[in-house]
C-alpha cells in the first residue's frame, strides 16, 4: 500500500505537518540540496509543496495559505554540523541569540553549575525563559529548573532547529517568555547513516570521539516506520598551558590601595586596577601569618620563611609577590562523556489516523571544579607543630591562614540520565470541503542527576585537628593515652573521637592518609525529576471567510512536575550537633561554624533534601483571519491570535495572549508584528529550596573594596508569584522571486518582563547595603570583632526585578547556481548572514535605584552587577559555502563584539545620589571575529554517501579578549560565555549513507 504522505499529520510547532505553509527560512536546504533550490523558479509556495513534508515551529494554526508573524529562524542539521561539528550545543553556540548558553566547552566559569549539562539561553534573559521542545513536545527538566539538556537529544536524526525569537507562550505555555527551541526530527528517514569522528585542539589536548549512526525503515507495506539512533561522544577537558599565552598573564581588577579618604577615587586614580601577575596576598599552602606580631611569616617545607608582599595589595589579592595563582586549576573546558539512544515508530491505522510511539535513554557524566578550600586557623602555643624557628614568645596564640592549592581543589563528578517517552494517535478528517487535524499525546519523563563532591573539607573536624597538643602527665587525665603522644585536645575529654592531628605548617596533602581521611569527606547529593503530562489539540479551517479560510485551533494540556533530592548525613547535621557528639570543648572554631543557623559541616557543598510537585492545568485557542486578499497595497493581510489560561497548583492561574499581523505589501516585501503576553512561573528550587551554603569571593566597599571570602547562604520562596512579560515584534521581510536566491528579514523586538524572579547575589547585596537599601543590609552579618569584616550572607529569592531587552535581529540568505556567476560552473554558492543588535538590556536595582543597562556589557561572568551576564550590543554569524555533488566547502565567520568590562564603572549613571563614581583603569573590551573552515568529500555518487570531512574551528587561532573576573577563588581570564578559549582545533570525521 502506498504512504499517504501528505495526508499524514502532526501538529504544527508540536511536530505539526502541513502541505504548504510559509516559511521563510526553508530555502536553507542541506548544501547538496543548494543547486537545486537555487534553480528552482517557482514562488515561495510552489517551492514549500515540493518538500514531502513541512513542520513549522511558532504556531499551532495548520493551513496551507497562512503565513505566521511570529519571526522564526531555522537551521537545518547539516549547517548545524557545520558550524561546529562536535556536539549539539557547540554547533549552536555560534547563533547570534544563543551565545550566553551553557555548554562544557566555554570552561569552569562559563559553564552550567551542574557540570556535564548545556542548556539552552535566548538572548541571555536565562535557560528558565526559553522553552525547548522536541518535535513540539516538553522535554523533562533536567536540572531542578525547567530546562532540559540538550546533550541528551537525538543527535543522528536531527533534521533542523527552529528558533523562535518572539513571546509564545499562548501557543506553548510556560517558561516560552524569550521564545522557544524547537528541535525537529527527520521522521521520514530511510536507510542507515553512520558516523566516526575525531578532534583536537592545534595544542594537543582536548581530544574528542564521537561515534553514532541511525536507521528508517518502512515495513508493511510503508504502513509501520521506524527511526532509531544511538551515539557515543567523549571529549577530554583542557586547562590553561603555557601553549596558551594568553593564560598566563594572571590578571585581576585588583583594588587600589592609593584611594583613600584625602585621595579619592578617578581616572587616574581608580578604585580598580586590571593587573598582570595577580596572587593570593593573605594565604598560602604552607601556610601564612597574616596578621599579629609574626605577620608576614610564610612556611616552606615547615619552616618559617619571610612572606614577600606585592603591589597593589589589599584584602585577598596582590600583584606580584609570593603568593599563589589559583587560576592554573580552572579548566578552560570541561571533560564530558555521554551516550544515548532514541527509537520512533509510526504505524498507519489508515490513510487518516496514526498511532505513534518515541522512546529515549540517555546518560552522561563531566568532571569539574567546585572551589579551592581555604581557612584561617587560631594556632595555640602549645601546638607541637610549631617549627623550632618561629619564636612566639609570650603569645598565647597566633592566625595561620592556608589556601589548600595543593589539593587541587574540591572536585566534582557529574553524572546525569534522562528517560522519555511520548505516546499518542493523530490523524485528519475533513469536514465538507474544510481538513481537519487533531492529535492527543501522553508524555512521561524521569532524570536523574548526580553530584559528587570530592575533597571537601570538614569545617569541625579541620579545626579539631589542628587544634593538638603533647599528653602530658598534666593533661592526660583519665584519657589512658600514651605520654609524649601527639593528639588533638578534644580527645583528651573524648577519647574516642577518632581525631588526627594534622600539621598546618605544610601543604594538606602532606600530611597522613589518617589525618586527610579525618578532615575530608565526600558530599553528594541525587535529585530525581519526573515530568507527566497529557495533551490533545484539533485544528482546521472553520469556513471560508472574505479574504480566505478562517483557520482555528484549540487544545488542552495536564502537566505534573515533582522533585525528590536527598544527600549525604554529613550535609544535613547541624555543626553544633556534630561538635557535641565528637568534638566538645574545641577552641579556634569561627563562631560561624560553631553557631551555624544552617545544617552542613562541609566547607562546600552541604546539599539539602529537598521535595516538591506541582501540577499544571491548561486550555489554548488560536485562529487565524485573512482580512485583505489582492486589494491595492495589500496583496494579503492576516490576523492571527491566541489565548491561553494556565492554572498552577502553586500560584494560581494566570492568561496569557497573543495578537499577531501579517502584511504583504506585495508580493516580494512583507510587515509582520506580534504583541504578547507571556510567563514564568516559579520552578521547585525557587519555591522549597531549603537553605544552601556555597562560597563566594566579594569586594567590600567600606574597606576600600578589600576582597574577602564570605559564606553565602540561599534559600527558596513558597511566596513566588508567575513572571509577567510583555512583547512586541515588529519585523520586514524581504523575499524577491523564487529565481533570484534571495531572501531578507529585519525583526526588532521589545520585551519587558516585571516581577522576575532573581535571588540576588552577593555582590549586589553589599552594593545594594552601601547605596543605602536598608533590606539588603539586614542580610549581612560582618565580624564583631575589630575586623568587621563581611562574614555570611543570607538571602532568598523573590519576585523583586523588572527587566527590558530591546533589539534587532537581521538575517540575510542568497543562494544561486554557481554558473549564475561564473559561466559554465558547477554546483551551488549560498551566502548567509544572521545578525543581532541589542540596544537595551536594563535590569532595576531596587527601589530609588536607576536601572542597569547590561547591553554592551561584556566582562567575565561574576564582573558585572545585578547578578546577570551582560550581552554584547552586536553579534553575529556569516557564512558561505559552494557545493556540488561531490565537495562542499563552508566557510564561517563568527563575530563577538566589544564594550565594557562592566557598565557601571567610570559612570554615576547607575548611582544612588550621592554614591561616589566606581573607577577601573580600563574599561574597554574590543571584539573578536573568528573564522571556521569546513571541507567535505563525497566519494558516493548521487545514491550513496561516503563522506570525508575535514573541518578546523577558529582558523587563524585567535585569543579571547583579557576580562578577567572580579575577585574570585577560581579566577578566569576571559568570559568563556561568549569567546573561544580553545583556540583552533580540528576535527575529522567520516560519515556514510545507506
Amino acid at each position: 500500500m502506498k504512504r499517504h504522505t501528505n495526508a499524514r499529520v502532526t501538529r504544527l510547532g508540536y511536530g505539526s505537518r502541513a502541505t504548504a505553509v510559509s516559511i521563510l527560512p526553508l530555502i536553507l536546504a542541506t548544501p547538496a540540496a543548494w543547486a537545486q533550490a537555487a534553480v528552482d523558479t517557482a514562488d515561495e509556495a510552489a517551492v514549500q509543496s515540493a518538500q514531502n513534508e513541512i513542520v513549522v515551529t511558532g504556531t499551532r494554526i495548520q493551513s496551507a495559505g497562512f503565513a505566521q508573524p511570529t519571526p522564526v529562524t531555522s537551521v537545518t542539521a547539516d549547517q548545524l554540523m557545520l558550524n561546529a561539528p562536535g556536539s549539539l550545543s557547540e554547533s549552536l553556540a555560534p547563533l547570534p541569540g544563543l551565545r550566553l548558553s551553557t555548554n562544557p566547552q566555554g570552561g569552569q566559569g562559563a559553564s552550567a553549575n551542574m557540570g556535564g549539562i548545556s542548556q539552552l539561553n535566548l538572548r541571555g534573559l536565562g535557560p528558565n525563559r526559553t522553552l525547548v521542545l522536541l518535535n513540539g513536545h516538553r522535554l523533562t527538566p533536567a536540572s531542578t529548573g525547567s530546562a532540559p539538556d540538550i546533550n541528551m537529544l537525538p543527535q543522528q536524526l536531527m533534521k533542523r532547529v527552529d528558533l523562535v525569537t518572539g513571546g509564545a507562550s499562548a501557543a506553548y505555555g510556560s517558561d516560552a517568555v524569550a521564545g522557544v527551541v524547537n528541535f525537529i526530527l527527520d521522521e521520514d528517514f530511510r536507510g542507515f547513516k553512520g558516523e566516526i569522528q575525531r578532534g583536537i585542539t592545534s595544542r594537543g589536548d582536548g581530544e574528542s570521539f564521537k561515534v553514532g549512526g541511525a536507521i528508517g525503515l518502512h515495513l508493511l507495506d510503508n504502513r509501520l516506520h521506524i527511526i532509531a539512533s544511538a551515539e557515543y561522544y567523549d571529549r577530554k577537558g583542557v586547562r590553561p598551558t603555557g601553549d596558551r599565552a594568553w593564560t598566563q598573564g594572571h590578571y585581576l581588577p585588583l583594588t587600589n590601595p592609593a584611594v583613600s579618604a584625602s585621595n579619592p577615587a578617578s581616572l587616574s586614580n581608580p578604585n580598580f586596577i586590571i593587573a598582570p601577575d595577580a596572587t593570593i596576598a593573605n594565604q598560602t599552602a604552607g601556610g601564612l601569618i597574616a596578621s599579629g606580631p609574626l605577620a608576614g611569616t610564610q612556611f616552606v617545607n615547615g619552616q618559617p620563611v619571610p612572606f614577600a608582599y606585592g603591589a597593589l595589595r589589599t584584602g585577598a589579592f596582590m600583584q606580584g609577590g609570593d603568593g599563589l595563582w589559583p587560576g592554573d586549576i580552572v579548566s578552560l573546558a570541561l571533560p564530558l562523556r555521554r551516550h544515548n539512544v532514541f527509537v520512533q515508530t509510526t504505524f498507519d491505522v489508515t490513510d487518516q489516523v496514526h498511532v505513534y510511539a518515541s522512546f529515549s535513554n540517555g546518560r552522561q557524566q563531566g568532571r569539574s571544579l567546585s572551589q579551592v578550600p581555604n581557612d584561617t586557623f587560631t594556632i595555640f602555643s602549645e601546638n607541637p607543630f610549631i617549627p623550632a624557628g618561629l619564636s612566639v614568645g609570650t603569645l598565647a596564640s597566633f592566625p595561620l591562614s592556608k589556601f589548600f592549592y595543593d589539593l587541587g581543589g574540591s572536585k566534582l563528578r557529574d553524572r546525569g540520565t534522562n528517560v522519555e517517552f511520548t505516546g499518542g494517535v493523530k490523524g485528519a478528517f475533513n469536514v465538507g470541503d474544510k481538513a481537519w487535524n487533531w492529535d492527543v499525546s501522553y508524555q512521561t519523563g524521569k532524570s536523574r542527576y548526580r553530584r559528587d563532591l570530592f575533597n571537601n573539607v570538614n569545617r569541625v573536624n579541620i579545626y579539631n585537628a589542628t587544634d593538638s597538643v603533647v599528653v602530658t602527665a598534666a593533661n592526660q587525665g583519665a584519657s589512658g593515652l600514651p605520654i609524649g603522644s601527639v593528639v588533638c585536645r578534644t580527645t583528651l575529654a573524648m577519647p574516642g573521637n577518632g581525631c588526627v592531628p594534622i600539621n598546618p605548617f605544610i601543604p594538606l596533602s602532606e600530611n597522613s592518609q589518617a589525618a586527610l581521611d579525618y578532615i575530608l569527606f565526600h558530599a553528594w547529593f541525587e535529585q530525581e525529576i519526573k515530568q507527566e503530562s497529557v495533551q490533545g489539540s484539533i485544528s482546521g479551517d472553520l469556513f471560508d471567510g472574505w479574504a480566505g479560510p478562517i483557520s482555528f485551533a484549540t487544545g488542552a494540556e495536564y502537566r505534573k512536575v515533582s522533585t525528590n533530592v536527598t544527600s549525604d548525613p554529613n550535609s544535613q547535621i547541624f555543626p553544633s550537633d556534630y561538635i557535641a557528639d565528637t568534638a566538645a570543648g574545641i577552641r579556634g572554631l569561627p563562631g560561624s561554624v560553631a553557631n551555624a543557623p544552617n545544617p552542613g559541616i562541609g566547607r562546600f557543598g552541604n546539599f539539602q533534601p529537598l521535595a516538591g510537585s506541582f501540577d499544571v492545568t491548561e486550555a489554548f485557542v488560536e485562529f487565524n483571519v485573512p482580512v485583505l486578499r489582492d486589494v491595492p497595497l495589500a496583496r494579503m493581510v492576516e490576523l492571527n491570535g491566541a489565548y491561553r489560561y494556565t492554572d498552577y497548583s502553586t500560584s494560581g492561574g494566570v492568561s496569557t495572549w497573543k495578537l499577531g499581523l501579517v502584511w504583504d505589501l506585495t508580493e516580494q516585501i512583507r510587515f509582520r508584528g506580534t504583541r504578547s503576553r507571556d510567563i514564568r512561573a516559579p520552578n521547585i528550587v525557587e519555591l522549597n529550596s531549603p537553605s544552601k551554603l556555597k562560597g563566594t569571593t566579594i569586594t567590600d566597599p567600606t574597606m576600600n573594596n578589600a576582597a574577602f571570602v564570605i559564606s553565602d547562604f540561599e534559600q527558596g520562596n513558597a511566596a513566588l508569584t508567575p513572571e509577567i512579560a510583555d512583547t512586541v515584534t515588529l519585523g520586514l521581510v524581504f523575499r524577491p522571486t523564487a529565481s533570484s536566491g534571495l531572501r531578507a528579514s529585519v525583526d526588532a523586538y521589545d520585551i519587558k518582563i516585571k516581577d522576575a524572579i532573581i535571588i540576588p547575589g552577593a555582590q549586589d547585596i553589599v552594593d545594594g547595603c552601601v547605596a543605602g537599601i536598608d533590606a539588603y543590609c539586614d542580610l549581612i552579618t560582618r565580624d564583631p570583632g575589630p575586623s568587621g569584616a563581611i562574614t555570611t550572607i543570607n538571602t532568598s529569592y523573590f519576585n523583586g526585578q523588572q527587566i527590558r531587552q530591546r533589539g534587532i535581529d537581521f538575517e540575510l540568505s542568497y543562494t544561486t547556481p554557481a554558473d549564475r556567476l561564473f559561466k559554465g560552473a558547477d554546483g551551488a554558492l549560498m551566502l548567509r548572514a544572521l545578525v543581532n543588535y541589542v540596544d537595551e538590556y536594563s535590569l532595576s536595582q531596587a527601589p530609588g535605584l536607576p536601572d542597569v543597562d547590561k547591553a554592551g556589557e561584556v566582562g567575565a561572568p561574576g564582573s558585572g552587577s545585578t547578578g546577570v551576564f551582560g550581552v554584547p550590543h552586536w553579534s553575529g554569524t556569516v557564512s558561505a559555502g559552494y557545493s556540488t555533488s561531490s565537495f562542499t566547502a563552508f566557510l564561517q565567520g563568527r563575530y563577538v563584539g566589544g564594550g565594557k568590562y562592566d557598565n557601571t564603572f567610570n559612570t554615576d549613571k547607575y548611582n544612588a545620589p550621592g554614591q561616589p563614581i566606581t573607577y577601573i583603569n580600563d574599561n574597554d573590551v574590543n571584539g573578536r571575529f573568528y573564522t571556521d573552515l569546513t571541507l567535505r568529500w563525497n566519494f558516493g555518487g548521487a545514491d550513496k554517501l561516503y563522506e570525508l570531512a575535514a573541518s578546523v574551528t577558529n582558523l587563524f587561532d585567535v585569543d579571547p579578549p583579557i576580562v578577567p573576573t572580579r575577585a574570585s577563588v577560581y579566577p578566569s581570564q576571559t568570559n568563556g560565555l561568549l569567546y573561544d578559549t580553545l583556540g583552533r582545533r580540528f576535527t575529522v570525521s567520516f560519515r556514510l549513507k545507506l
